[in-house]
């Protein structure tokens, strides 16, 4: 590992000229694809028990599709949206009591699949080791994919912010998304790991998305959580306890 002090943020005269560099340094160090222009598939909606789910189909790049679901509860017309970033599938993701409560508190909830989870599940390892031999990786294809549903989000009437939410497992992703996504407006990630040392300082198996190489030749997780402020951070134990359920709906 190369030796590095600690961080350190840089002055505020110089912070935005830091953030943009950052936010180049992590799109290369991801390979992160070039922005697409959103142009969804609408697929209709459906509503039961007071709740209107919308279904469109997205395309980050040429021939990738990212299935979504916008859920919310009676007729908002204004307010914020949730989008909850999660290994599980949409479906699962809109039926946890972390998604009902944010509904019952009338809030836009979404939840897509991203690619290898859901609609296009396969395997975390085999996906991540096929992608570095393409110059690829599977956290550059998210961060494309949650920037995709994130500016669509924008575009719905009455949307007047995004919040990222990312489950167990993907913490480090919305961190990474979030530090190169302006028009993410807040962010809220469960466990994420503290430094990407700890990938190798403990004998703990992590999940093979979570692996990027040569990673801290550039950036570590504290800087990912500098250069997302001022905008609200919050970095939780546990989505489903309610102290981090009050932080976010704060």
């Amino acid at each position: 590992l190369p030796s590095q002090p600690e961080f350190t943020a840089p002055p505020a005269a110089g912070m935005d000229v830091w953030k943009a560099g950052l936010a180049a340094r992590i799109r290369s160090v991801c390979a992160v694809p070039e922005r697409a222009n959103i142009e969804p598939d609408e697929f209709g909606s459906v509503r039961a028990e007071n709740v209107t789910v919308h279904r469109v189909y997205l395309s980050p790049e040429k021939g990738i599709i990212v299935p979504v679901l916008s859920a919310a509860k009676g007729d908002i017309s204004h307010g914020p949206a949730v989008l909850i970033v999660s290994p599980r599938s949409k479906l699962l993701t809109l039926d946890s009591p972390f998604a009902h409560r944010l509904l019952s508190k009338g809030l836009r909830v979404c939840a897509a699949d991203l690619r290898g989870t859901g609609e296009s599940a396969a395997g975390d390892f085999e996906i991540a080791t096929d992608l570095w031999m393409l110059g690829r990786t599977l956290p550059g294809d998210w961060i494309a994919d949650i920037d995709c549903v994130t500016r669509w989000l924008k575009t719905q009437p009455g949307v007047t912010g995004v919040c990222l939410a990312g489950e167990r497992g993907m913490g480090e992703t919305v961190l990474l998304a979030a530090a190169c996504t302006p028009e993410i407006d807040r962010v809220i990630a469960e466990a994420p790991m503290e430094s990407y040392r700890s990938l190798i300082s403990h004998e703990v198996r992590q999940p093979a998305s979570i692996y990027l190489p040569g990673v801290l030749k550039y950036f570590d997780i504290p800087g990912l959580v500098s250069a997302i402020a001022p905008r609200p951070c919050v970095l939780s134990g546990n989505l489903d306890r309610e102290r981090a359920f009050d932080d976010l709906v704060q």
